[in-house]
């Protein structure tokens, strides 16, 4: 992972500290459920999401995988987990979004 001017970025020619490239990490790392989640099954925070170590830093999986695939920059933004799954990289459950948007979104649901 390098950061452009505070920009996180995933250049798909690294590799992490133990040689994998990122692909290779990712795929590692997943398990495919039936309900189309992507479960990280590597190292989590304790409280449900998946961390990657690049050799650096440690970075949230479900971002590692939306940079790495994605290729889409998301600085400023989280990413809303749509199926719930804090566990779940799968770009495609992944949505951008401001912190004050995903706080309104989640307080709307427990309402």
């Amino acid at each position: 992972m390098t950061s452009l001017g505070g920009r996180q970025t995933v250049t798909r020619s690294n590799t992490d500290a133990g040689g994998l490239s990122r692909e290779a990490l990712i795929g590692a790392k997943i398990q495919p459920r039936p309900d189309g989640c992507w479960q990280w099954c590597g190292t989590d925070n304790g409280h449900g999401y998946g961390l990657v170590w690049d050799g650096h830093q440690s970075m949230a999986a479900h971002r590692y995988v939306w940079l790495t695939l994605r290729e889409e920059p998301i600085d400023g933004l989280v990413l809303h987990h749509e199926c719930g799954n804090k566990g779940c990289v799968n770009p495609d459950h992944l949505t951008p979004m401001t912190q004050a948007d995903h706080m309104a979104h989640h307080a709307e649901q427990a309402a």
